[in-house]
């Protein structure tokens, strides 16, 4: 369990292992990433602890949304995708690209909301 502040105070992920095919993929369960209520620092903490992170399925935590902010897809749009999965074919929740994406682009808001946040004397 990681401490992931920045969206809520005292809100944390959750790190653990799913198998495909008896394959074990590291996996984590998002509490949040980004800053709300201006807590940045709290956020850039977060999104540095994600950057460090060897992760192959994200589970995000706002799975209701009808658009998903993941790349290529959230829990619905996978979720589809593994129902029309044939043998063979890659699990669409085991996806470290779109999680190296999701990261980096995190972390560039969360940078720049501190930098703005700086500036504005907050």
């Amino acid at each position: 369990i990681h401490h992931t502040p920045g969206h809520t105070p005292g809100t944390t992920s959750t790190e653990f292992y799913v198998f495909d095919d008896g394959a074990p993929h590291r996996a984590l369960l998002i509490g949040g990433s980004g800053a709300r209520n201006d807590e940045f620092e709290d956020a850039v903490y977060t999104s540095r602890l994600f950057a460090a992170m060897d992760i192959d399925v994200a589970v995000m935590n706002h799975s209701w949304l009808g658009v998903s902010t993941f790349p290529n897809g959230g829990i619905f749009e996978r979720a589809q995708t593994l129902s029309a999965r044939q043998p063979g074919a890659p699990h669409p929740f085991v996806d470290p690209a779109s999680w190296r994406e999701w990261v980096e682009a995190g972390r560039e808001r969360n940078a720049a909301g501190l930098e703005a946040k700086r500036a504005g004397g907050g």
